[in-house]
């Protein structure tokens, strides 16, 4: 588990909060007929940036439990779950293993939560305009999707009051 001191948590919060799309981007459904994807998105950041941030929804509409046990892109050398999470005003960022996608049930990967962490690029981002993945799960399907890359917003004043007020508590 990694842990950040609020210097480089404001760091990290200021990064995320410049690259980071409130909105979703696509909202496309990509899916076999028992597991759908929506809104595939992944923040604009700079070219030389090793490092993308990918987020989605996932829902499993079958009556069986599935998990993805993989992720790849052509892309990225790696591709990985990771979660963050705030305790005692501390946030943290851990890897995620398997990702269970139990019947009939909904994951939304986003923004300050569960998301896809994608290092080290194999090419150059300067124009790229989607991001493929290859979702591999137990049941030995693969699911193709692409994350369309959306522009990235500017921090502002209120942006940057409202990440210090969710950083520490007042009294």
């Amino acid at each position: 588990m990694i842990v950040f001191n609020r210097q480089r948590l404001i760091c990290i919060a200021m990064t995320l909060l410049f690259f980071s799309q409130f909105g979703f981007a696509s909202t496309q459904a990509h899916g076999n007929k028992t597991i759908n994807i929506s809104n595939a998105w992944s923040p604009a950041a700079p070219a030389v940036a090793p490092t993308r941030v990918g987020y989605f929804s996932i829902t499993n509409a079958s009556n069986k439990t599935t998990s993805i046990v993989d992720v790849t892109s052509p892309l990225f050398a790696q591709a990985n779950f990771h979660e963050t999470r705030i305790i005692n005003g501390i946030t943290s960022m851990s890897a995620m293993g398997e990702i269970v996608l139990k019947p009939k049930h909904s994951i939304i990967f986003e923004p300050n939560g569960m998301h896809l962490m994608l290092v080290n690029a194999t090419a150059s981002l300067a124009e790229v305009k989607s991001i493929p993945l290859i979702l591999n799960l137990s049941d030995g399907q693969q699911i193709q999707l692409e994350l369309i890359v959306t522009a990235p917003i500017a921090t502002s004043a209120l942006a940057i009051e409202k990440m210090n007020q969710s950083t520490h508590a007042h009294h």
